[in-house]
């Protein structure tokens, strides 16, 4: 799937105006043509470095938590 912020964004908008009852019925009417699972274990560490590099660099952002 090339877009999927679009098709989610459809999903929730068939749900508000009652075309969907919930996620069962979305749920139901679509499924994954593949489910990609990652190849290797998350390192959140080197995330967590990156990230603390990186909060000086827009002073205006820097108080923001993640």
């Amino acid at each position: 799937m090339i877009e999927a912020t679009t098709l989610g964004a459809a999903f929730l908008a068939g749900m508000a105006v009652g075309v969907w009852s919930g996620e069962d019925d979305v749920a139901q009417a679509w499924s994954p043509r593949a489910v990609v699972e990652p190849g290797r274990p998350t390192d959140r560490s080197r995330w967590y470095a990156a990230r603390d590099r990186a909060r000086s660099w827009v002073p205006e952002l820097s108080a923001l938590e993640f």
